[in-house]
């Protein structure tokens, strides 16, 4: 999906692409492996928000205004688009017609509320051999108690 076409779908939806990947918040990092091509991912602070907001089924526009509401104006919506098309890009969510969890969202795991930046995806390839010998058990998945 191009930048284009995630600011087209306004009103898309996603979820977690399971079984295939899984994810967990460590330390107030976003830490996610895709267990079928064997990469794993950080977020920054910023892409940390973004991926809580889409994993609760928010819309471009829901995910927008909440974050604004947080942090101020954005400095550029193109840039929330552009990461959101990485995420699908790397097949880490997937378009779902499942309503929003807004409900399971817990705010907590936004942390402290700092700059807003760019939001960033680091792709780390060096374990895809390990994965392949020894994936993890049980999947991370993030903490909603």
């Amino acid at each position: 999906m191009t930048n284009e076409e995630a600011k087209s779908a306004p009103q898309a939806r996603y979820r977690l692409n399971e079984p295939a990947v899984v994810a967990d918040i460590i330390d107030g990092e976003t830490i996610i492996m895709n267990l079928e091509q064997g990469d794993y991912y950080s977020l920054n602070p910023s892409g940390g928000e973004i991926w809580l907001h889409v994993l609760a089924g928010r819309r471009r526009d829901e995910l927008l205004a909440a974050i604004a509401e947080r942090h101020g104006e954005l400095s550029s919506p193109a840039e929330v688009d552009a990461f959101i098309a990485r995420l699908i890009e790397y097949r880490l969510v997937v378009a779902t017609d499942q309503p929003a969890d807004i409900d399971g969202f817990d705010a907590q795991e936004l942390g402290p509320i700092t700059p807003w930046s760019k939001p960033e995806i680091s792709v780390y390839a060096d374990m895809k051999d390990l994965l392949a010998l020894d994936p993890p058990m049980p999947p991370l998945r993030p903490n909603r108690s």
